[in-house]
């Protein structure tokens, strides 16, 4: 189940899922996720018209962990968020620990940042993301 982050809040639809659906779900790779955090700052108002971000996150923090399953989360690199200044240094650095703590969800699981990587991690290092992908269904195919 690879997915994208924050503007589809994939990151929060698979955490549930998962959560949810613990057989159902061989492996997952996402891709800079949304996690609860960011769902409470940038609710209807800054992002998805709409949404309840904070209805979300309270969903998702229900979850507390996975199944054993290979989940490979792939972040984008702080640098570059800096030098466009998209986030502060207090949100950048919540981002990177909720992430963190995300993948801790899971027994087997990898977090890691991919350096000169946008959030768009899937184009901005397409061989990286390629790798993970092909690293979590190897793992399947071999559990």
């Amino acid at each position: 189940m690879p997915g994208r982050g924050f503007a589809d809040a994939a990151g929060l639809t698979t955490r549930l899922f998962v959560g949810e659906h613990p057989t159902d779900v061989a492996g997952v790779v996402l891709f800079d996720p949304t996690v609860a955090s960011f769902a409470r700052m940038f609710d209807d108002k800054e992002f998805r018209p709409g949404w309840d971000g904070t209805t979300s996150a309270k969903q998702v923090e229900q979850v507390t962990s996975w199944p054993d399953i290979p989940f490979e989360i792939l972040r984008h690199d702080p640098a570059v968020y800096a030098a466009g200044k998209v986030w502060s240094d207090t949100v950048e650095a919540q981002w990177g620990a909720d992430e963190t703590a995300f993948a801790e969800l899971a027994p087997n699981r990898t977090a890691r940042m991919v350096q000169g990587s946008g959030h768009n991690v899937y184009q901005d290092a397409q061989d990286v993301s390629v790798d993970a992908v092909r690293r979590v269904l190897d793992a399947v195919v071999t559990k």
